[in-house]
């Protein structure tokens, strides 16, 4: 699995042992999708705890290629646990510039809408490197 996923895995963990629900088919999906073996979800499956199912799932996942992370989310969506995936599992997407060396990240969440009238326009300044008239 490439290093982003596995980021993303090791970042969230705590959140996703909280979050996802191993119950109602999971281990069903990812052996019938080829992510697990059938002893690795029994081994999962016969786990009285489902936090410690999660933590097995988590573990047997990052051994897995980046397809399998894909089935795994896409599984999870199936259930119902779209939320967990939009929140825990999607990278972050944001937009980024690099001017003079400087690499200036910043998600798109950070600007505030911007309601204009039509022929009006727009100075955001962002500080001595970056600006953008609208």
């Amino acid at each position: 699995m490439r290093e982003e996923l596995l980021e993303i895995l090791s970042k969230n963990r705590p959140q996703l042992v909280e979050n996802i629900d191993p119950e109602h088919g999971i281990l069903n999906d990812l052996l019938a999708q080829n992510v697990f073996t059938r002893r690795q979800a029994k081994t999962i499956e016969v786990m009285p705890d489902p936090f410690r199912q999660v933590e097995a799932i988590l573990d047997n996942l990052r051994r897995r290629p980046d397809e399998d992370f894909d089935k795994f989310c896409n599984i999870l969506c199936k259930h119902r646990q779209d939320e967990v995936v939009e929140k825990y599992l999607k990278p972050l997407k944001s937009a980024s510039s690099e001017i003079d060396g400087w690499f200036h990240v910043f998600s798109l969440q950070t600007f505030p809408v911007l309601k204009t009238r039509p022929n009006c326009s727009a100075f955001f300044d962002f500080g001595p490197f970056f600006s953008v008239k609208v």
